[in-house]
């Protein structure tokens, strides 16, 4: 079970009122969590009458939330009844990005991705071939989905900067040629409810649920480099989908290769993975560029060893140190494929904390986090199960 039942808990406790909202909620929750099968068990652990649990089973059963199947290992005569979560009751169709390939899966209640459709893009992609490439595996997907399970959102968890109010896609150095896209005009006709998160405030949404402490930082270096910020449990600007682009930053390094936002000597020139793959590819020519399967690879080559990775993970540090002259996190998070290296890892902690923190502070602890893919998916869809589940809860969709 993902962290998603966790959310759909806290959020029904707060948002639910009344006795009877209250039980129906915390049997259906129970039920999700797997600390209940039957009536049985529900009526005695909050001490209910049988006639009041029927009413409340009877009314998920109806709102089609759970299942009531007969438990044929139970006994002999006749089973016992078993309530079981109905997990494909619909779908969120998650669209991200991983290196310059298109994604789009269908997550369940649960937040178990039950069907994936992608499409790998070339660097020239524009505005019309992104949504063209959008309705294709969007289509594709819908008709790979089990019979009677119905997609009641889609969600768009991108990189770059995004303009959430108004549901654009501001720009991406993944795709020059995109900009300014308005991804809620352009599928207007597919009459299915459109919003957008920035892909790391995504995941960190996520990891939120596993982590102490107030103020986190999270660090992606993969094929792109950014940043979110935690401060109270919210990642902050996540409802305006601009900050922490510090690939973008300007280091003052003088050189001729020109970044794909169309400036020089930004940070990604010299330390993203779309940048130094060429000059690495070169040393390992099996080495590949996408993110997903250079995070697989990346373990077993002496990475460190390579010239451009040793200037990398300099200015990394260098720009780990200044962002923690400003934020003063509590805890850094790391994130993406590079850090999967162990030496790279271990030279990482080795710079940052000689090279990195101020005399007298404390330093922040750095954890190297993996499962990256999988909670920008759970963060992305995470806002839109919950509300899902709680408008079925409290009026029905029977």
């Amino acid at each position: 079970m993902s962290h998603i039942s966790d959310h759909i808990e806290i959020f029904l406790e707060k948002a639910i009122p009344g006795s009877h909202s209250k039980d129906l909620s915390r049997l259906y929750l129970d039920i999700m969590k797997g600390r209940i099968s039957s009536r049985r068990e529900f009526s005695a652990n909050y001490g209910l009458r049988s006639s009041t649990v029927s009413e409340l089973v009877n009314e998920l059963v109806g709102k089609k939330l759970i299942y009531e199947v007969a438990d044929v290992g139970t006994s002999r005569g006749r089973p016992a009844k078993k309530l079981v979560l109905n997990q494909n009751l619909f779908v969120i169709c998650v669209v991200r990005i991983s290196s310059q390939t298109l994604i789009c899966n269908a997550v369940n209640i649960t937040g178990q991705v039950i069907e994936e459709t992608r499409s790998t893009l070339s660097s020239s992609c524009n505005n019309r071939q992104m949504i063209a490439e959008v309705r294709k595996l969007y289509g594709i997907l819908l008709e790979k989905l089990p019979a009677g399970v119905s997609c009641i959102g889609m969600v768009f968890s991108l990189p770059g900067i995004l303009s959430i109010e108004r549901k654009n896609w501001i720009m991406s150095s993944r795709w020059p040629e995109i900009n300014n896209l308005s991804i809620e005009n352009e599928l207007r006709d597919m009459a299915v409810p459109i919003k957008v998160v920035r892909n790391i405030d995504a995941e960190l949404r996520a990891r939120l649920f596993k982590e102490d402490g107030e103020n986190i930082l999270l660090l992606h270096w993969g094929f792109g480099i950014g940043i979110a910020y935690s401060e109270g449990g919210d990642p902050i600007n996540s409802k305006f989908g601009r900050f922490g682009e510090i690939g973008h930053w300007d280091l003052g390094v003088n050189g001729t290769e020109q970044c794909r936002c169309g400036r020089n000597g930004c940070l990604e020139v010299h330390c993203a993975l779309w940048s130094i793959w060429p000059d690495m590819a070169r040393t390992w020519p099996e080495l590949s560029k996408n993110e997903e399967d250079f995070m697989v690879q990346a373990a077993k080559f002496p990475l460190l060893e390579h010239d451009k990775i040793q200037q990398a993970v300099d200015m990394m540090v260098t720009t780990l140190g200044n962002l923690c002259r400003v934020l003063f996190p509590s805890k850094i998070l790391l994130s993406g494929p590079f850090f999967a290296n162990d030496e790279v890892l271990a030279e990482f902690y080795r710079k940052f904390l000689n090279d990195g923190v101020l005399p007298h502070v404390s330093p922040p602890k750095l954890t190297y986090v993996q499962q990256s893919e999988q909670l920008e998916t759970e963060g992305a869809a995470i806002p839109v199960i919950v509300g899902e589940i709680e408008g079925r809860l409290r009026h029905g969709k029977g």
